[in-house]
This record gives C-alpha cells, sequence and structure tokens, in this order.
C-alpha cells in the first residue's frame, strides 16, 4: 500500500484537537485523501469526486477517534459552513499537483527531485487567477502540503519492491471450514472479520474485513490465466422471466456479485478490496484495486442512474465467459450476502434467514 511507502514521513503539522479542532479535523482530511490520491497518482478525480458528507464519512472511518466526543468535538453546523471552501480550495491545489505529477512522469528516478522542485515553484505561482483571491494563500498552503506528500509517494514506489497480490494457504479456520460444508455457498458471497481467516493469511490482511466465496476447484486450478485484479465493474444480469438486475463483476468477469447489496460495504476498504477464494484443499487471498473515494463513488453514480443508461452496461445471459484468447470459463456466481459480522448465526445458515441485526 502506499501509505507505507510514506509512513515515515508526514509534512502535516496537526494543531492539538482541544485548541483548533474544526481545523485540525480538515488537515487529517487532507492528508487521508491524498495518501489514497498517491495510490493511483490520480490527484484531480479524487478530490473532484469528494463530497461534505463523504469526506467526513471517510475520515472518520480511517481515524475512529476523532467520533469520539470525549477526545474530539466539532460542531456539524461549523463543518457544513468551511466544507465549501475547503474543498474549492483543495480541487485547484490537487489539479496544480496534478499538473505536477503528470509533467514528470517519465523522469529519471536520479532527477525527479530536482525537476519536481523547480516544476512545483512554476505552478505555484500559478496558482493565482484560478481560484477567489480570498482562497489563493490557503489553496498554496495546501498546494505545498499535497505536492510534498505526492513526491514521497512517488520516491516510496521507485524505490520500494513490487508488492505481491496473491497469498495462498492450506491452513483453515472454523470459518473457512463452515463455508466449505455449507449447502449454500454455492450462491453466496461472504463477509468475513479478519480475525476469522486462516492463521497464515492474517499478516498479509490490512483491513478488518475482506469478502470471501467458495470457488471450484477447477476455477482456482485455472485462476491465474484470468485473475486479474482491476476494480469491480458493473453489468446487467438477465434472468428468465424477470427484469435485468445489476452485478458486480470481478477476475475478468469469471465473479459475478450482488451489486446492491455490495455496494454499501465497499465503502470501507479505502485502498484495495481484499478478497478471499475459498477451494476444498487451500485458499487465495487477493487484492484487486478498489479505492472508496473514486471506484466506490463511481459505482455508486452508475446504479443510480442505471435506468437510463442500461444499453452502455454489459449483459450477461449465461454462466460463461470468453476471456480475450476464445477460452470458455464458468462463471462463479454469488448473489446472495451473508455479514458474518453482523449475525450470531453459523455460516453454514441460510443467508436469508440469518439475522441480520446487529448484536448491540
Amino acid at each position: 500500500m502506499i501509505h507505507e511507502d510514506c509512513e515515515h514521513y508526514d509534512p502535516f503539522d496537526f494543531p492539538m484537537p482541544e485548541n483548533l479542532p474544526l481545523p485540525a479535523l480538515l488537515l487529517v482530511i487532507e492528508y487521508e485523501v491524498s495518501v489514497i490520491a498517491a495510490i493511483n497518482e490520480d490527484y484531480s478525480t479524487v478530490w473532484q469526486l469528494l463530497t461534505p458528507d463523504t469526506a467526513l464519512e471517510f475520515v472518520l472511518r480511517r481515524r475512529p477517534y476523532l467520533d469520539d466526543e470525549e477526545y474530539w468535538w466539532v460542531d456539524h453546523t461549523e463543518y457544513e459552513n468551511a466544507i465549501s471552501s475547503f474543498l474549492a480550495a483543495r480541487r485547484t491545489a490537487a489539479q496544480a499537483v496534478q499538473q505536477l505529477v503528470d509533467a514528470t512522469r517519465a523522469h529519471d528516478p536520479l532527477e525527479i527531485v530536482e525537476s519536481w522542485q523547480a516544476s512545483a515553484v512554476v505552478l505555484r505561482s500559478n496558482l493565482q487567477g484560478t481560484i477567489a483571491p480570498e482562497l489563493l494563500e490557503e489553496s498554496r498552503r495546501a498546494f505545498d502540503r499535497m505536492s510534498v506528500t505526492a513526491l514521497y509517494a512517488r520516491l516510496g514506489k521507485l524505490i520500494a519492491p513490487t508488492k505481491t497480490r496473491e497469498y495462498w494457504a492450506r491452513d483453515t479456520s472454523s470459518a473457512i471450514d463452515q463455508i466449505r460444508s455449507s449447502r449454500y455457498k454455492d450462491d453466496t458471497l461472504y463477509l468475513l472479520h479478519r480475525d476469522v481467516v486462516p492463521p497464515s493469511l492474517l499478516q498479509f490482511l490490512p483491513t478488518w474485513r475482506c469478502l470471501a466465496l467458495s470457488v471450484s476447484d477447477e476455477w482456482l486450478f485455472r485462476c491465474g490465466d484470468f485473475l486479474n485484479l482491476e476494480s469491480p465493474k458493473i453489468a446487467i444480469a438477465h434472468r428468465p422471466g424477470r427484469d435485468g438486475f445489476p452485478i458486480l463483476e470481478l477476475a475478468s468477469g469469471t465473479i459475478r456479485l450482488p451489486a446492491h447489496a455490495l455496494l454499501p460495504h465497499l465503502f470501507e476498504f479505502d485502498a484495495a478490496l481484499p478478497v478471499l477464494f475459498v477451494g476444498t484443499g487451500r485458499c487465495c487471498l487477493t487484492f484487486f484495486s478498489f479505492r472508496s473515494l473514486v471506484d466506490g463513488a463511481l459505482l455508486e453514480n452508475t446504479l443510480h442512474e442505471l435506468d437510463g443508461q442500461q444499453d452502455e452496461v454489459p449483459s450477461r445471459n449465461n454462466a460463461f465467459t470468453c476471456l480475450p484468447d476464445g477460452t470458455m470459463v464458468g462463471v462463479q456466481e454469488r448473489l446472495r450476502l451473508f455479514d458474518a459480522w453482523m449475525s450470531d448465526c453459523p455460516l453454514t445458515a441460510d443467508p436469508d434467514e440469518a439475522d441480520q441485526e446487529i448484536p448491540f
């Protein structure tokens, strides 16, 4: 993850919460959004898609202590009054950072710092005239912080070793055994807490939860041919006698998941989407490209507008998908969702009958 590459550098000097809670909250938002933007270096897109609500939800998810009134309290009206100008200044700064990133993308690693600094001076000066005068100085300060964060993220990528995106395990756990023995596993997607995955995979799973699904051994054996790690894509599944319904596709379209049921849960995955594929004798933990602030927002917008653009979304009418080389692969379709954290039922239970109320 890119934030691991930047963990020893932080250009943000956070005020103490008891002194300046609102400015500190906004500065934390700026930093955390910049960290996610650094993953794909698309700073402009991330800030353009950010809204007052998603910004607050995002930072509270990443820093839960900010929601503890005994430690930190910000008046919501004050936040609403400040957030519009805050976002305007950061979007302007982010556009300049994006120009900086794009202009230095092909530079030699040994020359990047000097080229970066020279370009930053010019772009900082060019901010004048692109935003209201009263926000110019704020935009420049934001550009200074964001551009330095972007530089350290770029340097971290250049020196960091390539990280594995697939991890295999032959050990098991009670939850995995339950999934394997469930009569409903062939149509169910599971949301698992990280503590119930096979022990050997725990060290590789940075998020609190992951998706899990049982797959056929044939699919698992062949998955190296089609297990791309791109973000989920929306398609429309058609069944005889019923209207088309939206699905999310993974792994070259060989995995189909329930779009409406799954989308709200995807917003907790800020930097990658962990998926655990469960075979009869081994598991494969993978990390698909996914950022809640970009991919989640785009998926949500597409689903909201789906009625008017179904002709633009791919249709799926059968249980096979054709790979680019012409090979036909059987699809693993899991259209029911079992949220293991929100249910006291064993994973062998019928997802439709499981108690889905939060157990507290």
